[in-house]
């Protein structure tokens, strides 16, 4: 498979060209690192009701990660920018992207909070409802950017998802004064009024 990618810089920054392999291009994904708790259920209960569900699982999630590990399976070079609790969960989530070949040098582990959860339940005739919340603490943010600054330098394309804070979203982007790249938004459904890009999940 080949994609078209951007022309090289001085600079050492990503220099993939139309019709490059995709193998060859560096791909940087920014956002939301979770977990994903999936609840099969024929009905959605209602506040102070028990209701037993069908099934629950988790899996790793969140919109970057999903978009991490699918251009990763299709051979690109994936460098994973995002924020996990170090916790068990957060673990999970890196040793998962791992067995998925994916770098995660540049995911922050941050100490004595617990990783971000999304909850779906799933109806029986596949409908669904999604809770998900990331805390600040878990949040991507100025500080996570400029770690990564070197991987988003030297990335074909950015990869940016709005599972993160609202005003960093629409305040910064990979493509600062300090980081010139190619960049490509994925909105997901935000708690509030989104940036002007749309959103949804």
């Amino acid at each position: 498979m080949t994609t078209a990618g951007r022309g090289g810089d001085a600079n050492g920054t990503g220099s993939g060209g139309p019709g490059q392999p995709i193998e060859e291009l560096r791909f940087a994904v920014i956002g939301g690192y979770v977990m994903d708790c999936f609840v099969n259920t024929s009905r959605i209960p209602g506040w102070g009701e028990e209701h037993q569900a069908r099934s629950v699982r988790t899996s790793p999630g969140g919109k970057a990660l999903n978009q991490a590990v699918a251009l990763a399976r299709l051979g690109a070079q994936v460098f994973a920018v995002g924020v996990v609790g170090d916790d068990g969960v957060g673990r999970d989530i890196l040793a998962a992207l791992g067995r998925e070949s994916i770098d995660t040098s540049r995911i922050q582990s941050r100490a004595k909070v617990p990783t971000a959860v999304c909850v779906c339940f799933v109806g029986d005739s596949g409908e669904n409802a999604i809770v998900w919340h990331i805390d600040d603490e878990v949040a991507v943010s100025p500080g996570t950017m400029r770690d990564a600054a070197a991987v988003i330098r030297r990335a074909d394309l950015v990869l940016v998802t709005f599972e993160m804070p609202q005003e960093f979203s629409r305040r910064r982007s990979p493509s600062s004064s300090a980081v010139t790249v190619t960049s490509g938004l994925r909105p997901a459904r935000m708690s509030g009024p989104g940036p002007a890009t749309g959103t949804g999940r």
